[in-house]
């Protein structure tokens, strides 16, 4: 038997009669697919449903009658080894696990269907995963300890496959798109958010306002569009087809690909950079600081103030962790944040009593000179582990980076001091032109009457 001019098999006809005219015979033919390119080429045809020339052809040595030899050897018959009709791969499940936006790695479940009588065992894998030419993943595997066994004419299905996915945000993104737009879902909404993230793969004349996001629900949009996803396959196995071992090469287009509700951790690949981008552009102010309970290491504050410019989404921004606050390049110590919930397209209020807690006692007082003597300051906020919840959908693991004299009324000596010296009543005025407000418990000054110490004053 042979294909492309090679040798591939044997052909026995046993107990053959050969009538005058035309003859119809059983044949069966002994097939190598591993003894050549060629044979191995042969089989990838018969499984991926491809029709496949083969001929017959005698050789001296056909039959062991000597006469006839000669005759037999002379035999050239053509014909075509029809393609198998089933699909060999019947479908896969995909499962997007917690840390796939982190590591790439997912799980995949392969049904397979056994074309042959003989039971089928898979124990390597070497298979890219594509979608219209673009690369979605990658199964590597060595399963030779837990193959997949499929009994003869049979189907049967793996065990969970890690499969290395295409976690590249633009490919993401194009492979939603694509399926949203197969699937007959409204588009606008999805090119909205790309274009605020800078992702130019779909309709860039969509401009994000707060009625194309109105009702918007994210998460139920991806389920809802990955839902008929179908990929192509490009393989390399090794199989045991009985006892026979053999490296099949094989390729198999639109194969069907279930997913579930998983599919959703594969927002933060695409949304997670557009977050941090609205994040990144919002401005945050404070109006004024009110400080109370102050000590040398720690003091309450009310923080009145706005945060704007977060786009045409409401969303909910909760800080996981004190954020930093520094000055001048000097961290003063870490801040307590309440939530924060935006407004589309307008500033959103803050007032909020937090907790701050001194880090370095020198810079702060450093600062608090500052600020009682100056009508502004700059404050540099440095927040991580932002958790923000937008479109039903919430993103972790976020960050922030943003940058925000006395003079004497009164003066009366009544009367002399039991401790010794003269009891001195003063009455003054502090004027504070910074934004912040100092409420403190117990305020000491030392009174000078020019370069002359005249003693303490304490409130």
């Amino acid at each position: 038997m042979l294909t492309a001019n090679t040798t591939v098999g044997d052909v026995v006809l046993q107990n053959l009669t050969l009538a005058r005219g035309p003859n119809s015979v059983n044949a069966v033919a002994q097939f190598d697919p591993n003894g050549s390119e060629a044979g191995k080429q042969l089989l990838a045809s018969f499984l991926g449903g491809q029709n496949a020339s083969v001929n017959i052809q005698g050789f001296n040595g056909s039959t062991n009658i000597v006469s006839l030899n000669g005759g037999l050897s002379q035999i050239r018959l053509g014909s075509t080894l029809p393609g198998l009709q089933s699909k060999l791969v019947n479908s896969t499940n995909l499962v997007v696990l917690p840390d796939t936006a982190a590591t790439s790695i997912a799980q995949t479940y392969v049904t397979i269907n056994n074309p042959f009588s003989a039971g089928l065992n898979i124990v390597k894998i070497n298979a890219a995963v594509t979608y219209s030419g673009m690369p979605v993943g990658n199964i590597i595997v060595d399963i030779s300890s837990n193959p997949i066994v499929v009994s003869g004419k049979a189907s049967a299905s793996s065990s969970a496959l890690p499969i290395t996915l295409n976690v590249d945000p633009t490919a993401i993104a194009l492979l939603l798109r694509e399926n949203a737009q197969n699937s007959g879902l409204d588009l606008k909404p999805l090119d909205g958010l790309l274009n605020m993230g800078g992702i130019k793969i779909g309709d860039t004349s969509v401009t994000p306002s707060t009625d194309l996001f109105k009702g918007f629900d994210l998460v139920s949009f991806v389920q809802k569009a990955m839902a008929n996803l179908r990929i192509d396959l490009v393989m390399e196995a090794t199989v045991g087809i009985g006892q026979y071992s053999t490296l099949l090469a094989y390729n198999q287009s639109s194969i069907p690909c279930k997913t579930d509700e998983s599919v959703s951790r594969l927002i933060p690949i695409v949304g997670q950079p557009i977050v941090q981008r609205i994040i990144n552009e919002a401005t945050l102010a404070f109006t004024s600081v009110q400080i109370e309970s102050a000590t040398a290491s720690s003091f309450k504050a009310q923080l009145v103030g706005s945060i704007d410019n977060t786009g045409p989404i409401a969303a909910l921004i909760q800080f996981t962790a004190p954020v930093a606050v520094s000055w001048k390049g000097r961290k003063l110590g870490t801040l307590t944040m309440t939530p924060i919930q935006t407004t589309p397209d307008q500033a959103s209020a803050i007032n909020t009593n937090s907790d701050f807690t001194v880090t370095d006692e020198s810079a702060m007082a450093d600062f608090t000179a500052f600020m009682l003597g100056n009508d502004g300051f700059e404050w540099q906020i440095e927040a991580s582990g932002l958790n923000v919840t937008a479109l039903s959908y919430s993103f972790t693991g976020l960050t922030m980076s943003k940058a925000d004299a006395v003079a004497i009324k009164t003066f009366a000596l009544p009367s002399n001091d039991a401790a010794g010296g003269i009891t001195m009543s003063v009455t003054i005025s502090l004027k504070n032109p910074s934004n912040v407000g100092v409420a403190l418990n117990v305020l000491s000054f030392d009174s000078y009457l020019g370069n002359v110490f005249i003693g303490p004053l304490g409130m």
